[in-house]
Order: structure tokens, then sequence, then C-alpha cells
């Protein structure tokens, strides 16, 4: 799979014949007021050969700032059905909030998995993308939440030691909370955290 994140599509279907023998899954959102460009957007790019054959399939059409893949994994010995959520969450502050329910698109993504878990218990669940959110040094090497809250939480720590080197410094905002809370509430932990804004987020099961 190849996932481009603010693809600044301009309708949907746009880039489907970008990559010959691909099929393309987009998301194009819609244009902000006095907008010049078409902003955010989220493409999803999967070798034809899985999508004729229905190995994998675009779920959830209704969310918004995302591509929902279900991939049936289970065909396979001693394997689960995966979904892959590829998503992006615009800035805080961002006008595309002005006229939408939550200042916050963290919280778009929470309610969706809980829609997620619901419908497909038993998958297993990739997240990743483009979620703009500062986390700095919230989430540690060892995986210990009690160093996020200083507190015990109810939270299954995994026993890793992964050095993280973030450059958000001291610096987290309200997307870089939320992120974190999702994190502890799903049992996610993030992979890479070596820039600003990208993160690559992997959760066994929802």
């Amino acid at each position: 799979m190849i996932e481009l994140i603010e693809s600044w599509s301009d309708f949907n279907g746009e880039f489907d014949n970008l990559l010959e023998s691909y099929t393309c899954f987009d998301f194009v959102r819609t244009r902000c007021a006095n907008s010049i460009l078409n902003h955010g957007g989220v493409q999803e790019n999967v070798r034809s050969e899985f999508t004729l054959n229905n190995l994998i399939t675009r779920i959830c059409k209704h969310f918004i700032d995302c591509v929902v893949l279900y991939m049936k994994c289970s065909v396979f010995e001693d394997m689960q059905d995966v979904i892959a959520y590829i998503a992006y969450v615009s800035p805080e502050l961002s006008n595309i909030y002005n006229r939408r329910e939550y200042k916050n698109g963290i919280i778009y993504i929470d309610n969706n998995i809980l829609e997620l878990k619901s419908a497909y218990p038993d998958a297993y669940f990739y997240l990743a993308g483009d979620f703009n959110a500062r986390t700095s040094n919230m989430f540690i090497p060892d995986d210990n939440i009690n160093n996020i809250f200083q507190t015990d939480v109810d939270y299954n720590n995994d026993n890793f030691d992964m050095h993280r080197n973030n450059r958000d410094g001291e610096r987290s905002y309200a997307l870089g909370q939320s992120l974190i809370e999702l994190c502890c509430t799903y049992g996610v932990h993030i992979l890479n955290g070596r820039d600003y804004m990208m993160i690559l987020l992997v959760m066994l099961h929802v």
C-alpha cells in the first residue's frame, strides 16, 4: 500500500490512474471558504490484484478525513483480518473546525474507532497518518503510562525500550494530549516520533 496524506485533491477519483496496477481510494475534503487550494485529503493506493479479489475493500466511507480499508488476512493460515485506518487531522485552530461539531480532529478518530470496534470486534487495527499532534515527551521510551499521569492507570505496559527523539521538545498542545489519551484508551503504541507532525500508530486489537 502507498499512503499519501494532504493530497489536495479537487474531486474524488482525480488520481485513479496515477499508478499503474493500483486502485486508488481517496477522501477529498471540502474546500474552506476563500481558500485557493483544496488542502487536506487522504489517498490510499492498493495493488489491484488485492482489490479485484476482494481481499482489500473500503469500509466506512462516511468517515471524514480518512480512508479505512478492511484486509481479509484471515484467508491465510494463522492470521486475522486487519483494519487499516489512514487519517489526516487538521491543525489546531484550522478554519475547517468552524463548520464542524468538534474542534479537535482526534475526537472524530476516537468516535470512529468505537464504531469499528462494535462492527469488527475480532479485527486487528492499524492507524497511521498525519495527526498534527505534538506529543512532546508524554510517551517516554519504556512505555510506562505512569510517567504520563503520575499515578497508577489501568493500562498494560509493554516491555520494550526504544529510544525516541521527538523534536517537539517540551511543547505539547490539545491534539497531542488527545492523541495520548486515545493511545491509553485503546492500547495503542506510537511507533515513530522523530518528526513534528507525522505519527504512525498500531494497535493489536480493537
